[in-house]
């Protein structure tokens, strides 16, 4: 994945979730995004049941999203994970915007990690060392600009009972796609197929869910060669051990801004996840 700028309004400082998400919230519990305390956020076990999560009480769970230039977007997701997982911590990971996100981001409550120009996968390793050294054990990885659904978030938790990591799957949903990512999608899964024998049939989302198991791993061995994390980044997990799943989850268009799979940059982003795939797959383990 690759970011790319795109056109956005400015947002006045201060500006509250409640005027641009009006809904009502899941509990009776505070939905209000805040920054989490030291060690990350313990749920209070009426949130998690209500959010439908199989949480274990005590488990440390923050929300990791790496945003470039998203301030259309960035306040309808934040208030969905405030409604679909009630008091977890949300740290969004910014690499180098020009627009207003890490000043909306902090009005809104989520703490805000500072990665700027090194790409997006040095912006996910920046996240995912920031979790660790705040003690968290869980997260959920999802994109700003409204593509990943945080009420499914939920689903990926309760999955990784059973797996290190789990990722949101189009597959089967009937959700929409550009023809690049549709192709690129086919190509790359097949290969992760027939090489690591996994059923995997979305190798390019990047809705995750991350046991620690997996942050400690990519915290200590990222950034991949070639650029990309999307497809080489199941086949390293597997490489090294991790178990993982897929979860269907219907996942729209962005609404505002343009697809980092559309048109010329959808080929480049595509070559890109071809030469990771190919590198982590002449790549040997490594401890």
């Amino acid at each position: 994945m690759v970011f790319s700028g795109r056109g956005v309004r400015r947002d006045p400082p201060g500006a509250s979730l409640s005027s641009w998400y009006p809904a009502p919230p899941l509990s009776t519990h505070s939905t209000q995004v805040h920054p989490s305390a030291q060690g990350g956020a313990t749920l209070p076990w009426g949130d998690a049941f209500e959010a439908g999560v199989d949480y274990a009480p005590g488990m440390s769970l923050a929300v990791l999203i790496p945003a470039f230039n998203e301030a259309e977007q960035l306040p309808r997701t934040l208030a969905g994970i405030a409604r679909a997982l009630p008091g977890a911590p949300i740290i969004v990971v910014e690499n180098g915007c020009t627009d207003s996100t890490p000043e909306l981001a902090r009005s809104l409550g989520a703490e805000v990690v500072s990665q700027p120009g090194r790409g997006y996968t040095a912006t996910i390793v920046a996240g995912y060392r920031h979790c660790l050294a705040r003690g968290v054990s869980r997260v959920i990885q999802m994109d700003a600009d409204g593509q990943h659904p945080p009420d499914a978030a939920p689903q990926l938790l309760a999955a990784l009972g059973h797996a290190d990591l789990v990722t949101g799957s189009r597959q089967g949903t009937g959700s929409p796609g550009t023809l690049p990512r549709r192709i690129g999608n086919a190509l790359l899964a097949g290969a992760v197929r027939a090489t690591t024998g996994e059923p995997l049939q979305d190798v390019m989302s990047g809705f995750w869910a991350l046991e620690r198991s997996s942050l400690e791993l990519f915290a200590r061995s990222f950034p991949l060669p070639g650029g990309a994390a999307d497809a080489n980044v199941r086949v390293f997990a597997l490489r090294h051990g991790l178990t993982v799943r897929e979860v269907p989850v219907f996942m729209p268009v962005r609404i505002h801004g343009d697809s980092m799979h559309s048109g010329l940059q959808g080929v480049r982003g595509l070559a890109a996840s071809v030469r990771s795939l190919g590198l982590a797959l002449a790549e040997r383990t490594r401890p």
